[in-house]
């Protein structure tokens, strides 16, 4: 029997939205990296970069969003959903880094208009 590939089971968990998962334990005080991968959303075409950050000692994040079956744009504003709760949820997330992959970069894109336009204080700030 075939299982269905770890993204189709995040997607089917948040009902299709897309949503941030945290790779290994949080580490508190460090700046979280947030992955978003590009079109077919095959998570194994972010391992090089999970291997890449792991030895860093940052916090891995990565979006999952369903790049073929919804508009990017609600996946943008999914992302700056997240974004905002991460901020909530651990303060110190404030500052944090985002590497998009293809796709990827267009819904980031516009989930940094999505929180600029909302002025969400601190989340922006240079």
């Amino acid at each position: 029997m075939r299982h269905a590939p770890p993204e189709d089971r995040l997607l089917k968990a948040t009902q299709g939205r897309g949503a941030l998962f945290p790779v290994g334990e949080w580490r508190s005080g460090t700046r979280p990296v947030i992955l978003v991968h590009g079109i077919d959303a095959d998570l194994s075409d972010l391992q090089p970069l999970v291997d890449l950050f792991r030895g860093t000692g940052r916090q891995l994040w990565i979006f999952v969003f369903d790049g073929k079956g919804r508009y990017t744009e609600d996946s943008g504003v999914d992302l700056a959903g997240e974004l905002d709760r991460l901020r909530e949820r651990f303060p110190l997330a404030s500052q944090l880094d985002i590497v998009s992959v293809s796709l990827g970069g267009l819904v980031t894109r516009r989930a940094l208009n999505e929180l600029a336009e909302g002025a969400r204080p601190g989340l922006l700030d240079a």
